[in-house]
């Protein structure tokens, strides 16, 4: 005879203790790499597709001629020049006053426990959803825990079932545990979805921040004339791009 026992309770989250990070390169702090990079990378690109104008690499894949380019880009590459060294100035000020102190490690294990309890709680729901379609889920959770376990604990609103009667480990088993599915879907959420969210609002706020500080440099006649548009080096046909 099956004696079965659920548990849906979420195991305590575990213990961590902060540690320094390792440096990506050795005997290089992780801020100046920081600082650096951004604008390394800036002029590295910038300076190939100098090299490309200048030594008319690639001419027959360009979206314009270079009379095109020449006529249009009336400001001097020297002002170029001084307005992205101001800008990078800016950027570096703004990294050095966002610096917050050394890059720590050791909670990783914690935070992927804290989004498999966030996936636990959830599941909690699950039984309303299917209710509200007129299924039972509980019920079907108990017809199918023999063959699938995982899915009954789903179905029940998140837990996982045991049989005490016949598994040798139950007092092992009986005690609250994420399942491995939710660690998996956890530390997915963790190194990917999350990652990709800060990444792709970072842009937007960088994008954002490069549009409106050009649009105000065309509002601030002592910045820019605007009475000569076409002289931005960013703009096509007076309009920003």
């Amino acid at each position: 005879m099956l004696n079965v026992t659920f548990i849906q309770e979420s195991p305590p989250l575990p213990p961590f203790t902060f540690k320094p990070a390792p440096l990506l390169i050795k005997d290089v702090p992780d801020l100046y790499l920081t600082l650096a990079l951004p604008v390394i990378a800036y002029w590295g690109w910038g300076l190939m597709f100098f090299a490309f104008d200048t030594f008319n690499y690639f001419e027959h894949y360009r979206l314009h001629t270079p009379a095109e380019i020449r006529k249009r880009n009336l400001v001097p590459i020297s002002s170029v020049v001084r307005c992205v060294l101001i800008q990078q100035s800016w950027q570096i000020a703004l990294g050095l006053w966002f610096y917050s102190g050394p890059e720590l490690t050791g909670q990783e294990d914690y935070d992927i426990a804290v989004w498999a309890t966030r996936v636990r709680l959830v599941q909690r729901y699950v039984p309303s959803v299917f209710t509200a379609v007129g299924i039972d889920a509980v019920a079907s959770a108990r017809r199918i825990y023999p063959i699938f376990p995982a899915f009954a604990g789903f179905l029940s609103g998140g837990g996982k079932f045991f049989d005490a009667s016949s598994d040798l480990n139950a007092p092992q088993d009986a005690k609250p545990t994420h399942l491995t599915w939710e660690i998996v879907l956890a530390k997915l959420i963790y190194h990917v979805v999350v990652p990709a969210l800060q990444f792709g609002t970072a842009v937007f706020i960088g994008d954002a921040w490069q549009f409106w500080l050009h649009w105000a440099s065309h509002q601030n006649s002592w910045i820019f004339s605007t009475n000569r548009p076409t002289q931005c080096w960013a703009c096509t046909n007076g309009k920003i791009r």
